[in-house]
């Protein structure tokens, strides 16, 4: 039966998972985290905020049209820039088809040449603006996500490849960790929002809200 009211649900939801985090002999995690309110101060009407959702850079794949995201940007001059993840696709480090053909000549150093190509357009508009200097927050996606959890499953990787790779804070942005809510203006960004014991995505905006 659906719920009727939001608050209802919300207490329900908490209740559920307090009583899961007890249920077992080691605490349960929870599908996602906790927002975290970025306390980010704008003008009296409101802060403007631009979202740049899943662009999945990747080889052989046209990344130009992000210079003229990165020059709109620069002209609409939002307050706060959230990319919400999945800048990148790292078809190298995918469990789809990593057993098929298709694999065939994918290398990690070649998406990280795709990811930082793809920032570097993006981000040279803004950085040549004068007198714009917007808070950028990144919080990662689930293909950024694959290289701490290549590391976790292969400790020899250790060391080799890490988050630090995308170099992110070096072109500005703060960076959050996968499925870390954020709060700007009263409004919370993640890369997706889980939903159920299995953590699947909410994959619609009225389902996010009954959810």
């Amino acid at each position: 039966m659906p719920y009727k009211d939001i608050r209802l649900k919300r207490a329900n939801d908490r209740a559920y998972w307090r009583k899961l985090k007890g249920a077992g002999p080691a605490p349960a995690q929870l599908p996602i985290g906790v927002v975290q309110n970025l306390s980010i101060k704008g003008p009296k009407e409101g802060l403007k905020v631009a979202v740049i959702p899943d662009v999945q850079a990747m080889p052989g794949v046209p990344l130009d049209h992000l210079t003229w995201c990165g020059k709109y940007l620069a002209r609409q001059l939002p307050d706060v820039v959230v990319c919400i993840g999945d800048f990148g696709d790292f078809p190298s480090l995918s469990k789809f088809d990593a057993n098929t053909i298709h694999a065939e000549g994918r290398r990690y150093s070649k998406d990280l040449d795709a990811f930082r190509r793809a920032m570097d357009l993006l981000m040279a508009p803004i950085k040549r603006s004068r007198g714009w200097h917007p808070h950028l927050e990144f919080t990662l996606g689930n293909h950024e996500d694959h290289i701490r959890r290549a590391v976790s499953e292969n400790p020899k990787l250790e060391g080799i490849m890490a988050i630090d790779d995308l170099r992110l804070p070096e072109y500005g942005w703060r960076v959050h960790d996968f499925l870390q809510p954020i709060a700007i203006g009263g409004v919370a960004f993640c890369h997706y929002f889980p939903s159920g014991i299995m953590g699947k995505p909410i994959s619609s905006a009225p389902a996010l809200l009954r959810k």
